[in-house]
């Protein structure tokens, strides 16, 4: 049986229609000419995609559009990504928050570090501004070639304002820090090295049969300048002493105090005169420790003339604001050239300071003493075997 070519091509077109008719009722079957809809043909799906029709198809389209508007914003350079990619990497250590001050890689001598300076920073912030001086000026002192002088320097500038510039709460209004008193601790025998306005009284009695009365008032004229007089039993009998003290030194920030003391002496019986010149130094160490030492001549203007050393130190610590423990010790001599020793009856003194009312939001106005004396070096006199004493000041300013 033979097929012409004509009858041939029939046959094919025939049977691809038969086969095609399936698919074509299939993707119709969306397609509503009723309802206006518009057939568009798709493009050939990419190859590994497995379906390009109906929803699926029309996100992804969404979603190749978004990316298209996203590049028209412009993708970066990359020779500006290289850049930034080449400043990444050429920084080898994090950002510096002391001035791009840096470690070097030699410490000289006198040179700190940048660990030091974050130590003592760290510290000294967290106390009060006259110690975190104290503390800065202690820094320098052992570093002196520090990398972090120009950032101390201004901190310490900064930590003076705020002191000078504070106001101390006082009854009455406030004052200056520069004119704010030190309440430095007042000595039992000693003289008053700080020149305030107060009153003063007390006693002493000494075994067998030594007894010393003491009151004296003290009137300041300025911060730096008082004048006193009051009486006392000294060992060559009792005698009004007036006189005048002078700091020459009082500063807040250093918590010192320098002063010279004039003072005069009347003795009653036998009756002469005499000058007390002293020079006195004085420090408070924070809260706790105060310190004080005074030393000068005592000049008897009698017949003959006698020439005595008198002065001592004392050293209290406060326990509590209320509460002081102080140790004291007492000079007085003469006649050094003597072959068998000079005249001597130096006494040591203990015993405990009382601050009523004190409180952290207030002064220490009041102050009182008791403690014993005892002698612990004595050559030619015995004015006492040992004493008990107390003692009141009452700060007026």
């Amino acid at each position: 049986m033979t097929f012409s070519r004509t009858a041939l091509t029939r046959f094919l077109t025939l049977a691809l229609l038969a086969f095609s008719a399936p698919a074509l009722a299939q993707s119709t079957d969306d397609f509503d000419p009723e309802e206006g809809d518009e057939f568009e043909f798709e493009d050939l799906a990419d190859p590994g995609t497995n379906d390009t029709t109906g929803s699926e198809g029309d996100e992804e389209s969404e979603r190749i559009e978004e990316d298209d508007d996203l590049d028209m914003l412009g993708d970066p350079d990359d020779d500006e990504l290289d850049g930034f990619e080449d400043a990444l990497d050429g920084e080898d250590e994090p950002f510096d928050l002391l001035d791009g001050e840096e470690d070097a890689g030699e410490i000289l001598p006198g040179q700190d570090t940048a660990a030091a300076y974050r130590a003592a920073l760290a510290r000294l912030e967290k106390q009060a501004p006259d110690e975190e001086l104290q503390g800065w000026e202690a820094y320098l002192a052992e570093y002196p070639n520090t990398l972090f002088r120009k950032a101390i320097e201004q901190r310490m500038e900064e930590v003076e304002q705020s002191l000078y510039g504070m106001r101390i709460g006082q009854q009455g209004g406030g004052v200056d820090a520069l004119n704010a008193e030190i309440p430095l601790s007042t000595g039992m025998l000693l003289e008053n090295i700080n020149p305030r306005t107060r009153l003063a009284a007390g006693f002493e009695w000494g075994l067998p049969n030594y007894i010393n009365l003491m009151a004296d008032y003290e009137h300041a004229v300025s911060r730096t300048f008082s004048f006193h007089a009051g009486v006392r039993n000294r060992y060559s009998g009792y005698s009004i002493e007036p006189g005048v003290h002078w700091a020459m030194v009082k500063s807040t920030r250093t918590q010192t105090i320098v002063t010279l003391i004039g003072d005069l002496h009347f003795n009653t019986v036998p009756a002469y005169a005499g000058i007390r010149p002293q020079l006195a130094i004085g420090k408070k160490f924070g809260d706790r420790l105060d310190l004080q030492a005074q030393l000068g001549p005592d000049i008897e203007f009698r017949s003959p003339l006698d020439l005595r050393i008198v002065g001592g130190f004392n050293a209290t610590i406060h326990a509590s604001e209320v509460v002081g423990i102080f140790l004291e010790s007492m000079v007085h001599m003469k006649n050094f050239q003597w072959d068998n020793g000079a005249f001597t009856f130096n006494t040591i003194t203990f015993g405990l300071k009382f601050y009523p009312g004190a409180n952290d939001d207030g002064p220490k106005n009041t102050e009182a003493n008791f403690g014993g004396t005892v002698p612990y070096w004595n050559n030619y006199w015995q004015f006492h075997f040992g004493s008990l004493m107390g003692q009141a000041n009452i700060f007026l300013d």
